[in-house]
Formats: C-alpha cells, sequence, structure tokens
C-alpha cells in the first residue's frame, strides 16, 4: 500500500480474482474470500482448478 492507503490483489490462476483494500491487511482478506468464491463455482460448473504457482511481491516507487 501506497500513500493513499490501498493495496491491490489479483491471482494470475484466476483470472476472475482481483481484489483491493485500504491495506495489506484488508486486500488479503478480500482476496482470501474471492479465491474461496471462484473455486466453488468452478467445482460446480465442474471446471478445472489449476494448480498453484509461484508467487512474487514486489513494491515500486514513483516519483510524483
Amino acid at each position: 500500500a501506497g500513500e493513499t492507503g490501498w493495496a491491490y490483489a489479483h491471482v494470475p490462476e484466476l483470472p476472475e480474482v482481483h481484489t483491493q483494500g485500504e491495506d495489506l491487511e484488508e486486500a488479503r482478506a478480500m482476496v482470501k474470500d474471492a479465491i474461496e468464491l471462484v473455486l466453488s463455482e468452478r467445482r460446480e460448473r465442474g471446471e478445472t482448478i489449476p494448480a498453484a504457482g509461484t508467487v512474487v511481491v514486489e513494491s515500486v516507487e514513483i516519483a510524483a
């Protein structure tokens, strides 16, 4: 989260999962809920659940 306090999260293996929160803790909780919902929906439809991939977290600073 930057100066604005917002954090964005998405899951490359599940393109429909993307969310945000006012801080990292909220974004983590939101993405966990979104993953659980998407996996449940995929299971109900008989769709494949992809294997977990590598997680990379990186922060960048951009001059204002």
